[in-house]
């Protein structure tokens, strides 16, 4: 079995090249920009209002001064023409009147009793309230860079400047299958020594929670005829994820039907716990994993090999999750020779940050893993490392997906690290 930084090395050396698509504006959420958009126009391209209430000459507006109301402009109209000692009602995003400098807010006015005078309450100064033609951004302007991701706020600045159509890196389709004949789908009551296909969904929501797009082509049997059907089904696509059948027993069957069908096996085994049977394996530029059986290794694996492969082929810069240092709250028992990779719950500030593993039973233990937010990474070795001790972890919050990496250690000076903090 080869160490964990060794298996995702071998992992994203082998990753086939980015691809760039051009996708309609609304389909680009989530996806890794790969051109630069700039300004068409000045942003604004008018000089705006920014406040309802009523345009002036600064010079001529303040207390006691008393200006004559002309006309009205609102957003969308065309623009008025100020004269002296007059006032322009206006609405927020209508154009500036000609000759007009400032806008008092219809809040800080006084109308004389016919609504056709107005003073102001206080003074005001020349582009109180006013937004200038280009103000925001200039015409040219670069408003995204290649390596973003697009988020609601990115696809509305798109938006603005009128691209129905951007070009994106694509994101890789991705296919999952689990195998084994004591699984049952989620609406069949299981029987005795039958469970329920809880890994699917999890892997899936996994792939999902990254904003790519999946499938699930349903549990491959035991058998050759079946895992060989539901192999094939998944090497039509980017990604193939195959759950269960990896280990050494007489019906893991995977790694024969995988070879038989053209997949070069390049990793198979790997130094930890829970997940030494992962295996990592490429036909061509498809990518195929085999994630353990139990529920815990199988999330592991993925975290630590799968997630980073996925978000590198679809554009991320930084595609790992945030590599953590922090203290023991208490002693944890080493393994000799494999590293751990427990559940386990992270507090306090950056600098302060402390981590405790939480209560599991094993790799079986599902229910353990949904209270953890994060991954404790223990090293091999005699013995205990003891409470204080500073440890790595590996963030697992929704809001945490791709932000750099704090630290450094196995993973943050890893190929781990290196992608965490940005650097392909």
């Amino acid at each position: 079995m080869i160490p964990v930084e060794v298996a995702l090395g071998k992992v994203l050396s082998n990753l086939p090249p980015k691809q760039m698509e051009l996708l309609p504006l609304l389909k680009s959420l989530g996806a890794v920009l790969a051109e630069e958009i700039r300004a068409d126009l000045p942003i604004p391209h008018f000089d705006r209002v920014l406040m309802d209430g009523y345009a002036v000459r600064a010079a001529e507006a303040g207390p006691g001064k008393e200006l004559i109301v002309s006309g009205e402009t609102y957003a969308g109209g065309s623009a008025a023409t100020l004269a002296p000692g007059t006032a322009v009602r206006v609405m927020t995003g209508a154009p500036l009147p000609a000759g007009a400098d400032a806008v008092i807010p219809q809040e800080e006015v006084e109308l004389s009793p016919g609504g056709d005078r107005i003073k102001a309450k206080a003074a005001i100064a020349a582009e109180d309230h006013v937004a200038r033609r280009g103000e925001d951004v200039a015409e040219g302007a670069t408003l995204l860079k290649p390596g973003t991701i697009l988020r609601p706020q990115e696809v509305g600045v798109i938006a603005s400047i009128g691209r129905e159509r951007i070009k994106c890196f694509r994101r890789p389709a991705t296919c999952v299958t689990t195998t084994g004949d004591e699984l049952v789908e989620l609406n069949v009551k299981p029987k005795e020594s039958q469970i329920r296909n809880s890994n699917a969904y999890m892997v899936i929501a996994q792939i999902a929670n990254m904003g790519l797009p999946h499938a699930y082509v349903g549990i491959a049997k035991d058998t050759v005829e079946s895992l060989t059907q539901k192999v094939k089904d998944g090497l039509r696509t980017d990604v193939l994820i195959v759950v269960g059948g990896s280990g050494g027993g007489a019906r893991d069957l995977v790694h024969d039907v995988l070879k038989r069908e053209g997949v070069d096996i390049l990793v198979r085994g790997v130094g930890i716990s829970p997940g030494r049977h992962f295996s990592f394996g490429r036909k061509g530029n498809l990518l195929v994993f085999v994630l353990p059986g139990n529920p815990v290794s199988a999330f592991v694996c993925f975290e630590l090999f799968v997630r980073p492969a996925l978000a590198a082929t679809a554009g991320f810069d930084q595609p790992c999750r945030s590599v953590v240092p922090a203290k023991l709250r208490a002693e944890v028992e080493r393994m000799k020779e494999r590293q751990q990779l427990l559940p386990a719950n992270l507090t306090g500030a950056p600098g302060r940050r402390e981590v405790e593993r939480v209560s599991w039973k094993g790799a079986g233990d599902l229910a353990a893993l949904s209270r953890a937010n994060c991954l404790m990474l223990i090293p091999p070795g005699e013995g205990v490392v003891a409470a204080g001790s500073q440890v790595e972890t590996l963030k697992l919050d929704a809001d945490q997906q791709f932000v750099e990496t704090e630290g450094s250690g196995v993973f943050a000076g890893g190929a781990l690290g290196a992608l965490g903090a940005g650097r392909p």
